[in-house]
């Protein structure tokens, strides 16, 4: 299991735990809900961010030289900074427009993980720029599975379309 991996199946259990806290206290929607809603939306944009890179590097993996696969990897860490849908099918599509339109289809054909992921993004911005988010742990949780569909669809456009699965 890679890193950016294990960030996500452990952000599972954070997910459950802020979720039993808040229903263990009488004020459900209140100040520490948000603050652990806001948190988790910061926690899980970097846990995404670290595994898209991954998947990146995976896919850079094909290329032997050590000193190409090093400048590779400095490019991932420059280029894999944004995630809103559109960026993340600019990156898929360095490899080639294929894989990015491979991608594109794939998450348009699921407008609801689409939406959702995109809520995430605009979420922890919002939390990181403003200071603050209307999303609630209810919300942050399924934006997190929304996330991981629309990481799914980049690691399937970028090996399927290369005849690498």
């Amino acid at each position: 299991m890679t890193a950016g991996k294990s960030r996500i199946d452990a952000l599972d259990n954070l997910v459950m735990l802020c979720e039993q806290h808040v229903e263990s206290q009488e004020d459900r929607d209140g100040h520490i809900a948000s603050l652990l809603a806001q948190s988790l939306l910061i926690k899980i944009c970097a846990a995404c961010e670290a595994l898209l890179r991954e998947l990146v590097m995976e896919r850079c993996a094909a290329v032997e030289d050590a000193s190409v696969h090093e400048y590779l990897e400095s490019c991932t860490k420059t280029t894999v900074r944004r995630l809103q849908v559109n960026e993340v099918a600019g990156v898929i599509g360095r490899f080639g427009k294929h894989h990015k339109g491979r991608f594109q289809t794939l998450v348009e054909a699921d407008q609801r993980s689409k939406t959702g992921y995109s809520s995430l993004i605009t979420n922890r911005i919002q939390v990181a720029h403003e200071g603050t988010s209307n999303a609630t742990l209810r919300d942050v949780k399924e934006y997190f599975n929304h996330g991981r569909a629309v990481l799914d669809y980049a690691r399937e456009a970028l090996w399927e379309t290369a005849g690498l699965d």
